[in-house]
């Protein structure tokens, strides 16, 4: 059965009509279209116009088919009831569209049709109407647009401006663009030109006048160009009317030209230089000394036109710059390179002739410096200097003068110069000293024998520290001295001189000790200076004569030496450490010993800076009692320790006897060695012993002369830090027994 449908559908334009045809069985296929939605082109010749129909009923897939004539456009097999058509709208045209299927497959169900019409607006057509520039840059050009087409309303863009109605004004000469958009916003555009005269350009060429104050500047054109000829000219500055100008002077032209429309450009000045004015400027030099010939003139130029020559008069010299001129008066013209002129006078001088008075006086006495001279310049050019030769002043007058022939030389401030010469004389006193110097050092054996020459004999002597009155003093020590030589007229001469001496012998002693007890490796090297170079040597007790000496066993040696003048120096040399050397001291009664060991080989300066270096003190000693005695140690630069003390009585070995036990009768004393005791770093049997930072004790072991303990010492070994190490050490014993105990002790 056959149905007949009819609807109506709105798409934003008027409203259209759709038939559709159905040919259904109702109970099998209800395919119906709920609609078909249309756009329409937007802009003509876009193609973005679309169709879209949408279906109800029956079972997917569908098939949907969009014809125009002949032409047919299938979407192919939808699951969905909907499909839309697009890129449509070549012009405006009604479509058919059907939809097929909606069966399930089976085939059975009959397709399904409706009509669409897609409108196309009409094509954009501008007109543009334009009035062109009557004046190069006038801006009066005009346009005006009339647009058919599209849908209206329409807006409008004028580029590069900012208009937005259909007519444009005040347009320079030029290419433009007007830009026509209709109510879809579809776009179109159309350029044009205004015409306009040409811009007005000219290239205007001055030419300066020559001079400063001359009038044949000129002006010439390259030829006007823009507007419409013909032209009218006139310029500023002057009242010429030509295009080119010419009899002018320094200053600003303008020119302005009128075309055929009354159309006027005013051009760039022009402006004309003239070189300035021709201006001559001078130093010049008179005539140094008077009747001279070496005056000069330099002079400066500016202004004109550089490229200057000269010409001077009188003379016509042609240079710049004239010298060796004689006084009188000159004159120089100056032309430049456009011929312009000038002239300058100049007068050159000359100074008054330079002379001199001069008056002098001699000296008083032989070897006296009070004479003088003086001289009066006058003339020339002040200020004056003076040249004494000798260089005995600066100034016009010099005094102190010696006996001699003394010139100056005057010269002024432009280099004149006059001279003068003096002769001063004395009495003639020479005093002339012949020294001997003294042979060895601090020998007095010097001389010094006066050679007097002069006028006025007899002379007196005087001798000074010595005090000697004759030409000759002898027995003269190192020293300076002074001679005052005076002759029968009083003048009197002194001089001064020297004795010397050779420095003094001096032996440095580079001493190598035993290393072993009883060996014989010591050595000795010596080293001399001073006196007077060619040194013999004699060592005592062996008797060598060579500088060095080596293979020694321990012992005290001396040296003597001998320089080429017969100067001696010696030394003597001992052990060369503190266990060298061993004295014998007498014994005596009530008495207080003392004795020296020289202690040498250390380095110079050397000091005791640790007491474990020290070796320690040993004194052999028998027939006294302990209370007796009082020991003490000195070292080169005084300092002290007491070694040990009278005890009082009651005290731990007060009246111990030192020596034999069985030699304590005080009487008769036993021959032999006495006992040893030390007071050093390494106690050990039959030794006291003072240790360092240990106190003041002195420890006794068991079996030693004294009895078993402890016996205080009055100070400890630390005592000698800081002592010198060469130098006389002295140990000094103070026996407080009044009877000849004959007891016996070394150290």
């Amino acid at each position: 059965m056959k149905k007949a449908l009819r609807g109506l559908l709105s798409f934003g334009l008027p409203i259209l009509t759709l038939f559709f045809l159905s040919t259904e069985t109702e109970a099998q296929c209800p395919v119906v279209i709920d609609s078909i939605v249309t756009t329409d082109v937007t802009c003509n010749g876009a193609l973005d116009g679309t169709i879209c129909i949408y279906v109800s009923g029956g079972l997917p897939t569908y098939n949907f088919v969009l014809a125009n004539g002949p032409v047919f456009v299938t979407s192919g097999p939808q699951l969905d009831g909907s499909f839309c058509f697009t890129g449509l709208g070549s012009v405006t045209t009604v479509y058919e569209v059907s939809a097929f299927g909606g069966d399930g497959g089976t085939g059975s169900c009959p397709s399904v049709s409706g009509f669409a019409t897609i409108n196309v607006p009409p094509p954009f057509n501008i007109l543009i109407t334009t009035t062109n520039d009557t004046c190069p840059g006038g801006n009066v050009g005009t346009a005006v647009v009339d647009v058919s087409g599209g849908v209206a309303p329409y807006t409008y863009s004028w580029l590069p401006f900012l208009n937005t109605g259909d007519s444009i004004f005040g347009l320079d000469g030029g290419n433009y663009n007007v830009e026509v958009s209709d109510a879809n916003g579809c776009p179109q555009s159309e350029p044009f030109t205004i015409v306009s005269p040409l811009d007005w350009s000219v290239t205007l060429t001055g030419t300066d006048p020559t001079c400063f104050g001359s009038t044949n500047g000129s002006i010439s054109s390259s030829g006007v160009i823009g507007g419409t000829p013909p032209y009218v000219f006139s310029w500023a500055g002057t009242a010429q009317t030509t295009e080119d100008i010419t009899g002018l002077a320094a200053g600003t032209y303008t020119l302005s030209v009128t075309d055929s429309f009354g159309c006027t450009n005013v051009f760039p000045p022009v402006v004309l230089d003239e070189p300035s004015a021709i201006s001559i400027s001078e130093t010049h030099e008179d005539v140094s000394c008077n009747g001279d010939t070496d005056g000069s003139i330099d002079i400066s130029v500016s202004g004109g036109t550089p490229g200057y020559t000269y010409v001077w008069l009188p003379g016509g010299s042609t240079v710049q710059d004239t010298s060796n001129l004689a006084p009188g008066n000159y004159e120089v013209f100056v032309t430049d390179a456009s011929g312009c002129s000038d002239s300058l006078e100049i007068e050159i001088l000359e100074p008054a002739v330079l002379s001199n008075t001069n008056s002098f006086n001699d000296a008083s006495c032989f070897g006296q410096c009070d004479g003088d001279a003086a001289v009066v310049p006058f003339g020339g050019t002040g200020p004056y200097t003076y040249v004494w030769t000798p260089n005995v002043s600066a100034g016009p007058t010099a005094t102190a003068l010696c006996a001699g022939t003394y010139d100056v030389l005057i010269t002024d401030a432009s280099g004149c110069e006059d001279s003068a010469s003096f002769t001063i004389t004395d009495n003639q006193l020479q005093v002339v000293i012949n020294t001997s110097d003294a042979v060895c050092n601090a020998i007095c054996d010097g001389e010094a024998t006066a050679v007097v020459t002069g006028t006025n004999p007899p002379y007196t002597y005087d001798w000074q520290p010595s005090g000697g009155t004759g030409p000759t003093e002898s027995g003269l020590c190192a020293g300076n001295y002074t001679l005052t030589v005076e002759d029968a007229n009083g003048c009197s001469l002194t001089q001064n001189f020297i004795i010397v001496e050779p420095d003094a012998i001096t032996i440095t002693l580079d001493v190598t000790d035993v290393t072993c007890e009883g060996g014989s490796d010591g050595a000795i090297d010596l080293t001399v200076f001073g006196g007077t170079p060619g040194y013999t040597y004699q060592w005592f007790p062996l008797g060598q004569t060579t500088e060095d000496i080596e293979g020694l066993p321990a012992g005290d040696y001396s040296i003597l030496v001998t320089d080429t003048n017969g100067c001696r120096s010696s030394t003597v040399i001992l052990g060369g450490s503190f266990n060298g050397g061993t004295l014998t001291l007498p014994d005596g009664t009530g008495a207080v010993y003392d004795t020296d060991i020289a202690i040498t080989g250390f380095p110079s300066g050397s000091t005791l800076t640790n007491i474990s270096d020290f070796g320690g003190v040993c004194i052999e000693m028998e027939h006294s009692w302990l209370s007796d005695l009082d020991i003490e140690l000195s070292c080169p630069n005084g300092q002290t320790i007491l070694l040990e003390g009278s005890f009082p009585t009651g005290q731990n070995g007060a009246n111990t006897f030192l020596g034999d036990a069985n030699d304590n009768d005080n009487i008769t004393p036993i021959p032999g060695v006495g006992f040893e005791y030390c007071w050093d770093n390494n106690p050990t049997f039959g030794t006291m012993e003072a240790e360092a930072g240990a106190g003041n004790t002195v420890v006794v072991s068991q079996g030693d002369a004294l009895p078993a303990g402890s016996y205080t010492s009055i100070d400890p070994l630390s005592g000698l830090i800081g002592c010198p190490l060469n130098g006389d050490w002295t140990i000094t014993i103070t026996d407080n027994f009044a009877i000849d105990n004959g007891f016996i002790f070394d150290w």
